[in-house]
Protein backbone atom coordinates (compact mmCIF):
# COMPACT_ATOMS: atom_id res chain seq x y z
CA UNK A 1 0.00 0.00 0.00
CA UNK A 2 1.53 3.53 -0.91
CA UNK A 3 1.76 7.07 1.01
CA UNK A 4 -1.47 8.65 -0.50
CA UNK A 5 -3.68 5.26 0.20
CA UNK A 6 -2.14 4.63 3.85
CA UNK A 7 -3.52 8.12 4.43
CA UNK A 8 -6.91 8.02 2.85
CA UNK A 9 -7.75 4.78 4.73
CA UNK A 10 -6.77 6.20 7.82
CA UNK A 11 -8.95 9.16 7.21
CA UNK A 12 -11.81 6.99 6.43
CA UNK A 13 -11.28 4.81 9.55
CA UNK A 14 -11.49 7.97 11.38
CA UNK A 15 -14.67 9.46 9.43
CA UNK A 16 -16.40 6.12 10.56
CA UNK A 17 -15.36 5.88 14.09
CA UNK A 18 -16.52 9.68 14.38
CA UNK A 19 -19.82 8.92 12.58
CA UNK A 20 -20.30 5.69 14.66
CA UNK A 21 -19.94 7.78 17.94
CA UNK A 22 -21.98 10.28 17.17
CA UNK A 23 -24.51 7.56 16.36
CA UNK A 24 -24.52 6.12 19.49
CA UNK A 25 -24.39 9.50 21.63
CA UNK A 26 -27.94 10.46 19.83
CA UNK A 27 -29.42 7.30 21.11
CA UNK A 28 -28.09 7.75 24.43
CA UNK A 29 -30.10 11.41 24.45
CA UNK A 30 -33.09 9.94 22.92
CA UNK A 31 -33.20 7.50 25.84
CA UNK A 32 -32.23 10.37 28.24
CA UNK A 33 -35.41 11.70 27.20
CA UNK A 34 -37.37 8.85 27.30
CA UNK A 35 -36.56 8.53 31.03
CA UNK A 36 -37.55 11.99 31.69
CA UNK A 37 -41.19 11.12 29.87
CA UNK A 38 -41.76 8.54 31.39
CA UNK A 39 -40.84 9.75 35.39
CA UNK A 40 -43.16 13.29 33.90
CA UNK A 41 -46.45 10.64 33.52
CA UNK A 42 -45.52 8.96 36.69
CA UNK A 43 -45.32 12.40 38.62
CA UNK A 44 -48.37 13.69 37.01
CA UNK A 45 -50.31 9.99 37.95
CA UNK A 46 -49.25 10.43 41.52
CA UNK A 47 -50.52 14.24 41.55
CA UNK A 48 -53.84 13.38 40.15
CA UNK A 49 -54.32 10.37 42.52
CA UNK A 50 -53.29 12.79 45.47
CA UNK A 51 -56.38 15.38 44.51
CA UNK A 52 -58.92 13.45 42.88
CA UNK A 53 -59.01 10.54 45.28
CA UNK A 54 -58.68 12.61 49.02
CA UNK A 55 -55.72 10.77 49.43
CA UNK A 56 -53.61 13.76 50.05
CA UNK A 57 -54.98 14.85 52.99
CA UNK A 58 -55.05 10.96 54.34
CA UNK A 59 -51.33 11.22 53.38
CA UNK A 60 -50.95 14.45 55.49
CA UNK A 61 -52.77 13.00 58.61
CA UNK A 62 -50.39 10.11 58.81
CA UNK A 63 -47.56 11.97 58.70
CA UNK A 64 -48.95 14.89 60.85
CA UNK A 65 -49.36 12.30 63.19
CA UNK A 66 -46.36 10.49 63.17
CA UNK A 67 -45.01 13.96 63.58
CA UNK A 68 -46.57 14.67 66.82
CA UNK A 69 -45.70 11.20 68.37
CA UNK A 70 -42.25 11.84 67.59
CA UNK A 71 -42.46 15.08 69.55
CA UNK A 72 -44.42 13.53 72.60
CA UNK A 73 -42.17 10.24 72.16
CA UNK A 74 -44.86 8.18 72.66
Amino acid sequence: MDKQSAHESRQTDTVSAVASTAGRKSQKGASAIEYVMIIAVIVIAIALAFTQTGLGPAVTSVFTEMGEQLDTGD
